[in-house]
Order: structure tokens, then sequence, then C-alpha cells
């Protein structure tokens, strides 16, 4: 077997397994593994709902990730755009991100990632383990519980004391969605997430992806 991916498997996985009890999320569970790993890893476990698949592919080009990010938002304008193929090998990932803002000082961030990669499985599964949880707490100043938009996985925090939320999408295991919005309530944060066509971007994860030969970051 590869041993450079034995060991980031075997160390994503213990992180996961980590991150996830001490956040609350249900314990990992074993899964599949890619056949020339699975010795490897046989005590390791992964949630049911983060298989770590056998094909990976090539990233999807930032570029049109970007395509994804609305030019404006309900009440808000977008203040910047970004994109960029970051990492070294075996860790790369693809990243695309706009924020927006408003004159009453409200933001909201919105990053995609595509974590198609040995290193951005790895991180998929350390920052939500939660994917395996039903998660439904709240008190005097906020909230953290698990949901859905548009059939997707997701977990949705607010602070009440703060005014601010943030909200996590697990895309087929493989694309990752994350919205930050302050000064902003729960329904208008939710209602920014309904802007962004997660169906089409889950869509990319049947298609061959041709990543562009140019690196870096556009502004």
């Amino acid at each position: 077997p590869d041993m450079k991916l034995t060991r980031l498997l075997i160390l994503g996985l213990g992180l996961a397994g980590f991150l996830a009890n001490h956040a609350g999320a249900a314990p990992l569970e074993k899964t599949d593994l890619p056949a020339d790993v699975a010795e490897a890893v046989s005590s390791a476990a992964t949630p049911p709902l983060m298989k770590v698949p056998t094909n990976l592919t090539d990233l999807i080009d930032f570029r049109l990730l970007k395509t994804f990010l609305p030019e404006n938002l309900p009440g808000l304008k977008r203040a910047s755009i970004s994109g960029q193929k970051e990492g070294p090998m075996d860790m790369t990932l693809s990243v695309a991100e706009a924020a927006y803002t408003n004159d009453a000082n409200a933001t909201l961030e919105i990053k995609i990632s595509d974590m198609n990669s040995v290193g951005g499985l790895i991180l998929l599964m350390a920052q939500a383990g939660w994917v395996a949880a039903e998660l439904d707490r709240e008190t005097d100043t906020g909230y953290d519980k698990t949901t859905t938009f548009s059939g997707f996985k997701a977990r949705e925090q607010y602070s009440f004391a703060e005014k601010s939320g943030d909200i996590q999408i697990v895309i087929d295991n493989r694309f990752i969605v994350e919205i930050n919005g302050i000064e902003l309530e729960p329904a208008a944060i939710r209602a920014m997430v309904e802007k962004i066509d997660l169906k089409k971007l889950a869509a990319l994860n049947r298609q061959t992806s041709t990543p562009s030969r140019a690196s870096g970051s556009t502004r």
C-alpha cells in the first residue's frame, strides 16, 4: 500500500474521531475503506454518511465554483469574490468565496470548497463529523442543530447575543458550503442559502472536471 496515503488516512480518521467526540457528535462508526488501506486502518472508523470514496477525480476548477456565488443577495451587495487552488500534493483543495455587506453593517460570507483529495477528505471528516449525528440543542444564548437544505445534511448554529450564525452544508461527501452571517436574523441567513443552487453543485460530482493549468487566486 501507499504508505503516505495510509498515514494521511490514519491521521485524518483519528482526528475526525477526536473532534466528533468533543463536539457532541455521535461516535464514529466503522465503514468501508479502499482495499489498499483497509488493513492499515481496520481499527479506525468513519461516520456511515462519510464513506471514503475509492474513485477520487480531479478537483473542480475554482473558477467554476465561483459561478455558484450570487452576485448580490437580498439586502446585501457583494463586496468581494475570490478563488484558489491551495495546498500541497494530496492535500489540495479548490475554494471559492465571497463576502457581502450593507449599510447597516450586516455581513455574510459564503465559502464553497471541493474536498475531493486525500487531504480534503481528511479535513471534511474532521470538520463535519456531525453528519452522522442528529443535533438539536438550544439555550438562552443560542442554538445548534442539524437540518437539511435541498435534501443535503447541514448544521446550523446561531448566537442570539452576538446576532450571528453559521451554516455548514455537506454535499455528496465532497463539497462543503459554509455560510457565516453577522447582524442578521436566523431566517435571513437561511434565506441566503436558498440563493445557492446546491443541486446543481451536486451535479458536478457526476461530471469529469478538467482543472485549469493556472494556479493561484483571482479577485
